[in-house]
């Protein structure tokens, strides 16, 4: 009975370990995207043009790829 214990625990482990990897995929993926989104405001701050682009060009580039 101890085996099938362990086996029911390294499984449980095993488990919880790739959903904690699946949701820090995610959070990692939307706070690259917020800091993309908020390099450019500051960028486009100083400047309307930058490289013949605008901000909203830049930003439906960079969110939509």
């Amino acid at each position: 009975m101890k085996k099938y214990i362990q086996v029911l625990k390294a499984t449980l482990q095993e488990y919880f370990i790739y959903r904690l990897n699946f949701v820090m995929w995610r959070v990692r993926s939307v706070i690259q995207l917020l800091l993309l989104y908020f390099l450019w405001l500051v960028i486009f701050q100083k400047d309307q043009v930058v490289i013949g682009h605008d901000n909203s060009q830049v930003l439906t580039h960079d969110l939509g790829v």
